[in-house]
């Protein structure tokens, strides 16, 4: 406005010119007195739409107020004054595009006041030299027109796509809110399965650790022959009970994929040839042949995890002899493919029976988790339904698959195919065998923490039969007062130094965990290489590992098997002093 009076001031009237200035003031004082009232009503969407048409008003007496300069044309101003004049409102219209364009009311209402006196001006009045600018200023003023509703429309679309955006972010934010919490549940849910699970497993082992090395310490004394078909008749109860606990401890496993498979040298010949072994006096016991049959083309050694596949053909061959009543089991090992460039075989494990078979109908299901072929199949023959799932997904791991053909009445068929690594440089070897060599500890003095007075007896007994020197404490407190005496009053105490410590892991006042951690911080040489042998209950993924991490040296799960229980012991003692191995 001061630019526009500067070039008015020598053609108009200074009063004219004062009022025009005085009335531009005041315009836009309105202006930002409505903008300011429309801000204050923006709470109530009512009240905001009634001042925004005040504002509107204010837009329009700005318009009007510019389109006003052609009252004050003078014909005697200069042509470049006239030029310059003329180009305010045009400009003015121009940049309303941008600053009103989004509202096409506020565009329209500064717009046409602001350009129509103009264009008057040509039309009614022409003034000399710009009768020629008439069409030009028309187009001028169709082409601001539709700018401003294109401007509008795109404006208008943008803003619906930030508002569908933001809607797109608000919901994608609730859906990652409740995949967050519903992942949480999850978590909770599997560690609250997990600790159930590890708790039952602890609890139900425990005692079965009594009945199986009670029943064990049985069978050592001299009892009539139908004393000992009862006791064997508790044993392999307590044995099929254990294994149901194993099979869903697996299946816990192997679900939460915390499942890890070893990478030792092994002769899967005489994999096979163990389970055989293992379950021939089932066999014979149902006046079953077991055969075994094996192909020339079968590798000697390979790379993979022998006690895994062990347990696959446990289960196949153990099935085929529950359902078979008449006839027997075949075991057929044969390789079914060989890559000599990545040095990887696949084996092929078939085991065929002479049994009941399995309806065509039941095939796919048999694999299925707590699913049996018949209804009556578990009232029949018992077992969980988790033993072929859990070979199924074994066999997954080892690259390979679990399948089988049937007949009912006729007889089953299941394969196994395993992938194995033929190369086996610089891997270790499987240490598993057939038979356990006998070992003698005598003169040996081993101290054992136990708190549960059946595991006391179980264990105890089984020490003393093996020729060890046993001192018995109750909890982790005792067995850490036991070792600071017999490590530090060494030279007064009528017993041997600790060969070794078998530690459970949860008794009262202190337990094993912290126990064997004290031991270790001990200020005595021999404090950190006693080893310390872990008796436990807890058989979960991520036991031994605990064990371990606290400084215990090696690992026995409960119930107590004696030929486990020699080996590391052998183990142990190795490591502290040489131990010979009994010839």
């Amino acid at each position: 406005m001061i630019l526009a009076a500067w070039l008015l001031h020598n053609n108009v009237a200074t009063e004219n010119l004062t009022l025009w200035l005085l009335a531009g003031i005041a315009v836009a004082a309105m202006r930002f007195a409505a903008i300011y009232y429309a801000r204050q009503g923006m709470a109530d969407v009512q009240v905001f739409h009634k001042r925004c048409a005040v504002y509107a008003v204010t837009i329009f007496m700005a318009g009007a107020h510019w389109g006003a300069i052609t009252l004050l044309w003078h014909s005697d101003m200069p042509p470049a004054h006239q030029i310059q004049l003329l180009l305010f409102p045009i400009a003015l219209a121009a940049g309303a595009v941008a600053g009103y364009g989004a509202w096409n009311t506020a565009f329209f209402a500064f717009l046409y006041p602001c350009l129509l006196p103009v264009l008057g001006l040509f039309l009614w009045a022409p003034v000399e030299g710009y009768t020629g600018t008439v069409a030009p200023a028309l187009l001028y003023l169709a082409g601001l027109t539709l700018l401003g509703r294109h401007h509008q429309r795109t404006l208008a679309e943008t803003l619906a796509l930030q508002i569908e955006n933001k809607h797109l972010v608000r919901d994608l934010s609730e859906q990652n809110t409740e995949l967050e919490s519903a992942i949480k549940r999850a978590e909770c849910a599997s560690k609250a399965k997990g600790e159930f699970l590890a708790t039952m497993s602890h609890e139900i082992r425990t005692p079965m650790n009594g009945v199986l090395g009670m029943t064990q310490l049985l069978l050592d004394t001299e009892i009539n022959n139908r004393q000992q078909h009862y006791a064997r008749t508790i044993q392999k109860s307590a044995q099929s009970l254990l294994t149901i606990i194993n099979e869903v401890l697996d299946f816990s496993k192997i679900e939460s994929g915390k499942i890890e498979l070893e990478s030792v040298e092994f002769d899967p010949k005489s994999t096979v040839n163990q389970v055989v072994s293992l379950l021939q006096s089932n066999a014979t016991e149902k006046n079953l042949k077991l055969s075994v049959t094996f192909d020339s083309e079968t590798p000697e050694l390979v790379v993979g995890d022998p006690l895994r596949l062990q347990q696959i053909l446990i289960n196949l061959v153990g099935n085929a002899i529950k359902f078979t009543s008449k006839g027997g089991v075949d075991i057929i090992l044969d390789r079914h493919s060989h890559n000599a460039e990545e040095k990887l075989t696949t084996l092929r494990f078939q085991v065929k029976d002479t049994g009941i078979g399995i309806p065509s109908d039941k095939l796919d299901t048999i694999f299925e988790e707590f699913s049996q072929a018949d209804g009556s199949t578990t009232r029949s023959y018992g077992g969980t339904g988790l033993g072929l799932a859990i070979a199924r997904r074994l066999a997954s791991l080892m690259n390979g698959d679990l399948s089988v053909t049937s007949q009912t009445g006729a007889g089953s068929c299941f394969t196994v195919l395993c992938e194995f690594s033929t190369d086996t440089s610089g891997i270790a070897h499987s240490t598993e065998q057939n038979e356990h060599t006998k070992h003698s500890f005598c003169g040996e003095h081993v101290l054992l923490a136990e708190d549960c007075f059946v595991n006391q007896e179980v264990a105890f007994t089984m020490l003393e039969n093996l020729g060890l020197q046993v001192t018995l404490v109750d909890d982790g407190e005792q067995a850490l007062d036991a070792v600071k005496e017999n490590l530090l009053n060494d030279s007064t105490s009528k017993r041997k130094r600790f060969s070794a410590i078998l530690m459970d892991c949860h008794m009262p006042k202190m337990d094993g965990y912290t126990a064997t951690a004290a031991i270790r911080n001990m200020n005595h040489p021999l404090a950190k290489s006693l080893p310390v042998i872990a008796v436990t209950a807890n058989a979960m993924s991520g036991d031994k590992k605990r064990c371990l991490d606290a400084g215990m040296s090696h690992y026995v799960s409960k119930p107590i098997d004696r030929n486990e229980l020699i080996d590391v012991l052998t183990d142990a003692l190795e490591d502290q002093h040489q131990f010979p191995r009994a010839a």
